[in-house]
Formats: structure tokens, C-alpha cells, sequence
């Protein structure tokens, strides 16, 4: 069973930039579960682009040729993604967070990090709590995978990358 929770603040905030791709249905349904987030681009000049796939539910009663979002680095900005996947004999929850920093320079800058962690048996699934950080679960036995700073703001990299079709 997998069961994927996102947690994305910020959007609100009337001076953060962004621009959108989709439909009505996805601006206003980005956290329901019918949308999983599919690839994280981080590109210069400190902007991030969101691809989502809908599900395929969806993608018949609205179709879009693409659903994303691309932001520019704004210290309001932060994106938790929890991804938990459990078989009989064991769960493994993966942690995605995407949040603004502020450099030397003042500016804010995107971090990203993907922590993991595998335990015995089927766990109870969890939302998201409130005061979840990639410290607090290191400190709870999370491994960190990838964790990537665009301190410079020139960087153009695919930081995450799930169900890539190969042609």
C-alpha cells in the first residue's frame, strides 16, 4: 500500500511569484491525493518548477496537458512531501522538503532534502504534523538521501524524479 500526504505553504502569500499549468481543479486540489508530485527542477536564478500528475480519475474529468507550478525562491515558500509505502513485513517512509533559505546576499535561495526511513512491520499511517523538519526526524533515525542548496541561485538540476516514463 502506498499512501503520499503533502504539506505545501506559502502560496498565499501575496509576493511570492509564481506561475501555473492546469486546470481550476489542480490549483484548488493540489494537496488532496489526486495529484503526486512527480519531479522537482530547480533552475537559475532561484525559481523551482512542480510537475504533478493527476490520477487517472482525473486526468478524464479534467484533462491538462501539464499540472505544475513554477516559483521563484521566496522565504514564505516550503513544500513537505511524505510518501509512505507499507508491505506485511515492513513500512518505509520517505520525506521530501522543498523551503527557502536566505544567503549572504539576503536572498532567499531553495534547500531540498529527501530523508528515508524502514521499520519493522505495517505502521499506522500519519498525517503530516505541523512542527515536522528534516532535523527532527534525523533525530528520530531518518537517513538522509539527497540533500541539495542553491545557495548561488544558478543552478539547473532535477532534484527529484518518480515515475519517469522511459521511452
Amino acid at each position: 500500500m502506498l499512501k503520499t500526504d503533502y504539506r505545501i505553504d506559502g502560496l498565499d502569500d501575496m509576493t511570492i511569484e509564481m506561475s501555473i499549468r492546469g486546470t481550476a481543479h489542480f490549483m484548488n486540489n493540489i494537496v488532496s491525493g489526486w495529484y503526486s508530485l512527480d519531479e522537482v527542477n530547480l533552475t537559475p536564478g532561484g525559481k523551482v518548477k512542480l510537475l504533478f500528475t493527476p490520477t487517472d480519475e482525473i486526468k478524464h474529468a479534467y484533462p491538462a496537458k501539464e499540472c505544475s507550478l513554477v516559483l521563484s525562491a521566496h522565504k514564505s515558500f516550503s513544500l513537505i512531501e511524505k510518501e509512505q509505502y507499507s508491505t506485511d513485513d515492513k513500512t518505509t517512509i520517505k520525506y521530501v522538503f522543498l523551503n527557502c533559505q536566505i544567503n549572504d546576499e539576503g536572498q532567499p535561495y531553495f534547500h531540498y532534502e529527501i530523508l528515508q526511513k524502514t521499520m519493522a512491520g505495517v505502521l499506522p499511517e500519519e498525517c503530516i504534523h505541523i512542527n515536522t523538519t528534516a532535523e527532527s526526524l534525523i533525530s528520530e533515525g531518518y537517513s538522509r538521501l539527497k540533500s541539495i542548496d542553491d545557495k548561488a541561485r544558478s543552478g539547473c538540476m532535477v532534484v527529484l524524479e518518480n515515475h519517469r516514463k522511459a521511452s
